[in-house]
């Protein structure tokens, strides 16, 4: 060890050895710089201080600089039910989240115009086949709310699938369950999901539930999403936000997916800064990080 890392040893108990210069003084070897005995703490706190008095160089300590998550380059976009049995034909979803067609109709405007996002409508069928095993309890629990749905028949026009986009349909609240959604996650290389639709408490939450179970990083739009009640929908944010999902409001992805990269004139680009990939990071996306494939760097490239 040399004076300067025993210095900064003595001067900083917890700082790392690997952090230290172990460049030897001027003049000294390796070899030369290297202690013959192991010193107490104290004695070799010492022997640093006084070999430092006798040399201009000052120990170096290289900045340290923290570990951050991947940038995802893919992530999903899944539109939980947006059907007409939850929307069109329950006046009290519609009356409690006024805003949320046109949000929904906004949402998928900005995700379909993002390269790396994959859109997935996530449609309810609800049977009482051996898929929808949990329909005669429900009736005997809910006798008053509709039981056996057909999403696939019934979408809405405002959350209406494109042609090349996927449509899952499910048996059960969690859109992971007995269904081929993870395998077409996987295989388009999707790790982040962006989780919308109806209702908040049940199927929005259990197919977020289903995502953080495999491993996905989970996102929720709070105000894409709708409930019987503002106040179950609220609670169930209170519940689960920064515990198994973080939320975003639509107005802050707006942002980002308005900004989703930042082009050279040369055509090179900048990470994509959308803030639900790495929530914790912040503003500190904006800076270049790896080259992206946006579509504004291939019209400059072309």
């Amino acid at each position: 060890m040399s004076p300067n890392e025993a210095l900064a040893r003595a001067l900083i108990p917890d700082c790392s050895l690997e952090h230290i210069s172990s460049e030897p003084e001027r003049g000294v070897s390796a070899e030369a710089a290297a202690p013959a005995t192991v010193l107490a703490k104290d004695a070799q706190a010492e022997s640093a201080m006084a070999a430092a008095s006798e040399t201009s160089v000052a120990p170096r300590l290289v900045p340290v600089v923290p570990r951050l998550p991947a940038l995802r380059s893919r992530h999903a976009l899944l539109v939980v039910d947006v059907q007409q049995e939850y929307w069109s034909l329950n006046a009290q979803i519609r009356g409690e989240f006024p805003e949320f067609a046109p949000n929904i109709a906004r949402l998928l405007e900005l995700a379909r115009r993002d390269p790396d996002c994959v859109v997935v409508h996530i449609r309810a069928v609800y049977d009482d086949g051996a898929r929808s095993r949990m329909i005669p309890q429900f009736v005997a629990l809910n006798p008053n709310k509709m039981a056996r749905v057909d999403g696939i028949q019934n979408p809405e026009p405002f959350a209406a699938a494109l042609p090349n986009e996927m449509v899952i349909a499910k048996p059960v609240w969690d859109a992971f369950h007995d269904t081929a959604l993870h395998e077409y996650l996987t295989e388009m290389g999707v790790s982040h999901v962006l989780v919308c639709g109806l209702v908040t408490s049940a199927c929005v939450q259990h197919t977020a539930h289903g995502a953080f179970c495999r491993g996905y990083g989970v996102t929720l739009v709070e105000d894409c999403c709708a409930d019987r009640t503002r106040q179950q929908h609220d609670m169930c944010f209170a519940l689960y936000t920064g515990y198994m999902w973080d939320a975003v409001k639509l107005r802050d992805l707006q942002q980002q997916f308005d900004a989703v990269c930042a082009c050279t004139a040369t055509g090179d680009c900048c990470t994509s800064t959308i803030h639900y990939d790495c929530p914790q990071l912040g503003d500190r996306l904006s800076a270049p990080t790896q080259p992206h494939g946006c579509i504004a760097a291939q019209t400059l490239r072309a």
